[in-house]
């Protein structure tokens, strides 16, 4: 009876991820970095940073909007005790 050992090296691993994982220590090795992956990761980055700041400056606005409301009930409801 052998143990699966998970650091055996690929023992559950298709061709693909063997290619992709021998493409990925080369790359290691040599220092070789594909620039437009890079830039297409930063890019992405990027464009995850805008999409939360808008989110936040949402978030604050409806904060207001619904505190803005609030106040106005409470007035409301006071001048008519």
């Amino acid at each position: 009876m052998a143990s699966e050992n998970p650091s055996s090296g690929g023992a559950n691993m298709s061709r693909e991820e063997r290619k992709a994982s021998r493409e990925s220590k080369a790359l290691k090795k040599n220092q070789i970095f594909d620039v437009q992956e890079l830039e297409k990761r930063v890019q992405i980055a990027e464009l995850r940073a805008r999409e939360v700041e808008a989110e936040i400056r949402y978030l604050e606005a409806t904060g207001k909007r619904r505190a803005l409301i609030s106040g106005k009930r409470d007035k409301a409801k006071s001048k008519g005790k």
